[in-house]
């Protein structure tokens, strides 16, 4: 599983998070941007069927183990995919 895979004696948040630190700036910043981007359109795809801020808040809250363990996973898929937009340039 993806908690158990270590980039470089890393987890991937971990390798994630080295990675925009010492990248491009205008790598990671283009990163940031698609990022900051997908989630304002999640924002308004949710605006757009009546969910609020605060029902989101409670649906985190209220996640099981096992949605916990899956958003964890997505996570990390997110932090690969992110790492390889970063170091691919964006090709």
């Amino acid at each position: 599983m993806l908690e158990d895979l270590e980039l470089f004696g890393k987890s991937p948040i971990d390798k994630w998070k080295e990675v925009i630190l010492n990248a491009s700036p205008t790598l990671v910043g283009l990163e940031l941007e698609r990022l900051l981007d997908e989630i304002c359109a999640i924002e308004l795809f949710l605006e757009s069927k009546s969910i609020d801020s605060q029902e989101l808040r409670s649906f985190i809250c209220g996640l099981s183990e096992q949605d916990k363990d899956k958003l964890s996973h997505l996570k990390q898929s997110l932090a690969i995919e992110s790492m390889g937009k970063i170091l691919g340039n964006y090709e």
